[in-house]
């Protein structure tokens, strides 16, 4: 049963000094709003729709929460809330009685006002405090040992007063707003400030949840398909966020329930602007592909406009979001030139205002240590606060604005100094509190088994703890073993883990940075990959390290001097006499792929194929050593990338995908009949599947979703699709997946003066 929607029209309720006006989804005492929970406020309109009678608990429970399980006890705490906020004693019987053992009935005198104009609303009382107390010490469970440590962390400094470095626990101070198992991230404020809504997973599929100043969570979105990225309206009636029904895309619904609508067939990210007219979307996601495409969609039904490409096609990879204004969108990121900008723009005109960076800034960016990514605007207009990354932490950096000029001044200021990774920051309305989501994770490696048809059976095993998988990893042939690898800019150490004991060790450690991805020999009798010597005055001109499989390691093979250079090892030859990889020719800007014999003495690559539009990487020969597979993406848009496989001897491309997604590390199964790869077509990074003719390795199938990670806190590499490497053997898949923890914290208690 769904829940029960409210139609009533233009009717709102006089009752005392108070005004319910149903459709605008508000309470008003005396004129101002109140401060309700979505959840307490049908409470009450349920209530005085049915004021000509007992309402019973479980018809309360039925009517608003439809066949969702709920305890009774939360009923109780909303209509307890509903008191709170109304100032209404338990024992009230002037307005909502209590009948003991049954349930509640509305009681108060009641005029309708039909059609009506509302009366002006006054300025809003102060919003109630967002966050509920510190919850009571409990026993984490293990899935989130990450998210306590990092939480421990952060307590610890806060208490220590380290954690805001330009201020003191008394200007400031950080509290918890989500706790428990699972993972609670991407927060928004309502816009009074009283709510927030979020994306968690408790039943392993990511929705869309709403907590007040209650402190009870209630799911907002009911689809059987993942929701994320909410967004709250202006008005505070709507939703927006992203959803992966139906091929995925942006909706809109209403906040209290009712009928979900889809104003956009693809996109990320969304953003209402500040005037509640337009919806601001990435392309894609960012998080997971850097992206320039970004556009707005309003509620009238007309497609999607790009935002200024004549602007965001000078940027490789930006963040956007409105500017306080609401008719303009900033923008951050680099540009194709390599410099980096922050760029306004009006959507309907030629305007651009370039902020010019202050000299601190200037020079704290230069040495690229410390990298920001998106940004969230103040709505006075007087500061941005950014996400920013420095190795293996990401922490809130803030920086003052000249309103007129949007010239930044002075310094970044670190906000947060946490264990784990802050993003997802929001700014409160009265801009006096941040929200934000405080991260954690793990990598290791999984094996997925594989069915006969190709497709995932079970949920596999991690087969490595937490590793370094920097230059990837490779499955020995007969699948017994696997080697990964990570390092510095100095070294590289490579370890070998049995897939059947579990039995690991260091086998080697290399005297200069390794590059690319380490690589199995077809007959498992050696390793190779990719070495640069950090002294070498050739300006670091790689050469390819060989170890047998008893790790004695062999002397490089060097890349003799020619037009073409060698950049990085993907395969070997199916008679491992060659390795196949990614090269560049002189004069040419775009990367191909180039063959390399396995030989005595320097030798130089052979150019297999090159496209002056795209980069190709990847390159994989099939079982059979008949044909050469690879990924091509595009120069212009880095978010698409297509399968080709070709002939050996060369020819003419055949496209595996469609070139709508990116798709990524093309790998043969063992008897050559067909294709996985990595894509985020449905969203999501997963790992798919499309049969292919053995004979002329055209597609026979569509392609088809092989793994399910479709939850935020388990996924394929959030950070970065480079870096989720894939093996397919006689047993299954191997691949890293990314155990994510974390919950969403506030900043509250701003000297707003100081911002």
């Amino acid at each position: 049963m769904a829940p029960h929607e409210f139609d009533s029209g233009d009717r709102r309720w006089q009752f005392g000094t108070y005004l319910l006006d149903p459709a605008k989804r508000l309470l008003l005492k005396d004129g101002k709003p109140l401060s309700l929970t979505p959840r307490s406020l049908d409470v009450l309109c349920y209530l005085v729709e049915h004021h000509e009678r007992v309402v019973l608990k479980d018809e309360l429970l039925t009517a608003l929460w439809g066949d969702v399980v709920v305890e009774e006890g939360t009923l109780v705490r909303h209509v307890s809330f509903l008191r709170k906020s109304m100032q209404l004693s338990p024992d009230d019987h002037e307005v909502l009685v209590t009948v003991p053992g049954r349930g509640y009935r509305f009681v108060a005198k009641l005029t309708s006002i039909d059609g009506a104009p509302a009366p002006l609303v006054t300025e809003p009382e102060p919003p109630r405090a967002l966050m509920p107390p510190a919850p009571a010490p409990r026993r984490p469970p293990p899935i989130i040992w990450a998210a306590a440590l990092g939480v421990v962390a952060l307590i610890v400094w806060f208490g220590a007063g380290s954690l805001l470095r330009t201020a003191t626990p008394s200007t400031r101070t950080l509290r918890p707003v989500t706790s428990g198992a699972g993972l609670k991230v991407e927060p928004s404020w309502s816009p009074d400030g009283a709510s927030v809504a979020f994306t968690s997973d408790p039943g392993g599929n990511s929705h869309v949840w709403l907590q007040g100043a209650d402190a009870i969570s209630e799911r907002a979105t009911t689809s059987p398909d993942a929701d994320s990225q909410p967004d709250w309206s202006p008005d505070g009636r709507w939703l927006v966020f992203r959803s992966q029904r139906a091929g995925g895309g942006i909706d809109v619904a209403p906040v209290g329930g009712g009928a979900v609508r889809r104003v956009a067939s693809f996109g990320y990210r969304p953003r209402w602007s500040p005037d509640g007219r337009a919806i601001l979307f990435a392309q894609t996601n960012a998080r997971i592909l850097p992206t320039a495409k970004y556009f707005v969609t309003r509620l009238d039904g007309a497609p999607p406009t790009e935002v200024r490409p004549d602007v965001l096609s000078l940027f490789r990879s930006a963040r956007a979001a409105w500017h306080p204004d609401g008719q303009r969108v900033s923008v951050w990121g680099s540009t194709t030139n390599g410099s980096l900008e922050f760029v306004t723009v009006v959507l309907d005109g030629n305007e651009v205002v370039r902020s010019v960076l202050s000299a601190e800034v200037t020079a704290r960016l230069a040495d690229r240590s410390l990298s920001l990514k998106s940004f969230a605007w103040a709505h006075s207009g007087r500061w941005i606060v950014f996400e920013g990354r420095q190795g293996a932490t990401q922490d809130l950096w803030r920086v003052t604005v000249d309103p007129r000029t949007l010239a930044w001044t002075g310094d970044l200021e670190r906000l947060t100094t946490g264990a784990g990774r802050a993003t997802d920051v929001v700014v409160s309305p009265k801009d006096d509190a941040l929200a934000f989501s405080m991260l954690t994770s793990r990598t290791r490696l999984w094996s997925l088994p594989l069915k006969a048809d190709g497709s995932v059976a079970g949920e596999g095993r991690a087969v490595t703890d937490d590793g370094e998988y920097e230059h990837g990893f490779d499955v020995a042939p007969d699948g017994s073993k696997l080697v990964y690898g990570g390092g510095n800019e100095d070294r590289a150490q490579f370890r070998e883990r049995s897939l059947l004991d579990g039995r690991e060790r260091i086998v080697a450690n290399t005297h200069g940075a390794a590059s690319g991805q380490v690589r199995w020999s077809p007959d498992g009798s050696a390793v190779a990959y990719d070495l640069n010597f950090s002294g070498d005055a050739r300006s670091n001109r790689p050469s390819i390290a060989f170890v047998s499989s008893s790790w004695r390691e062999a002397a490089p093979l060097l890349v003799s001097p020619s037009p073409v250079s060698w950049t990085g090892t993907s395969g070997w030859s199916t008679d491992g006499r060659s390795v196949v990889g990614t090269c560049r020719v002189r004069g040419v800007e775009t990367i191909g792929l180039c063959l390399l014999a396995v030989s005595n003495g320097p030798q130089s690559p052979h150019l297999l194929a090159q496209d002056p539009d795209r980069n190709l990487y990847q390159a994989r020969y099939s079982p059979d050593g008949r044909f050469l597979s690879f990924m091509a993406v595009s120069r212009t848009n880095r978010s698409v990338a297509t399968i080709f496989v070709m002939a050996s001897a060369g020819g003419p491309w055949i496209p595996i995908t469609e070139g709508a997604y990116f798709d990524d590390k093309p790998r043969w199964s063992p008897d050559g009949s067909a294709l996985y790869f990595v894509s985020n077509r449905g969203g999501m990074l997963n790992v798919w599947r499309r049969p292919v003719d053995a004979a002329t390795a055209r597609p026979s199938g569509a392609a088809v979703q092989v793994t399910a990670f479709n939850s935020a806190s388990r996924v394929l590499d959030p950070e970065n699709v480079s870096r989720v490497e894939l093996s397919v053997t006689r047993q299954g898949l191997i691949l890293p997946v990314t155990e994510v923890s974390g919950q969403i914290w506030e900043m509250a208690g701003t000297d707003r003066s100081k911002w």
